[in-house]
């Protein structure tokens, strides 16, 4: 029961990493790129409040009983780039994106 709810958080976390890096790039709707926004300034307040960590990856690690830092973003980018998400990283990301987004609005 643990795995499956580990592996539902994992698709959860899946689709709103999706969504946060395509949208800005594909949206042709003011509404999703206005959501868009929404929901990075939302996770950019989640961060702040929750000393830099996700809920997502937090969740997760507990249900697989491993470390936070073999998380889902960890488990993706080491292979690709050799090297995890670092605060710095996620935040230079987001904002990016964000300020996309808004000129794109």
């Amino acid at each position: 029961m643990r795995l499956a709810l580990a592996q539902l958080v994992r698709a959860l976390h899946g689709a709103i990493l999706l969504f946060v890096l395509l949208a800005p790039l594909l949206a042709r709707s003011v509404t999703v790129l206005i959501l868009h926004v929404g929901l990075l300034l939302a996770l950019l307040m989640h961060w702040v409040t929750s000393q830099h960590y996700c809920v997502l990856s937090l969740l997760e690690s507990k249900l697989r009983g491993i470390d936070y830092e073999d998380d889902f973003l960890n488990a993706v980018l080491k292979p690709l780039f050799g090297f995890g998400v670092s605060n710095r990283l996620a935040y230079a990301v987001t904002l990016g994106l964000l300020v996309v987004s808004v000129a794109r609005i």
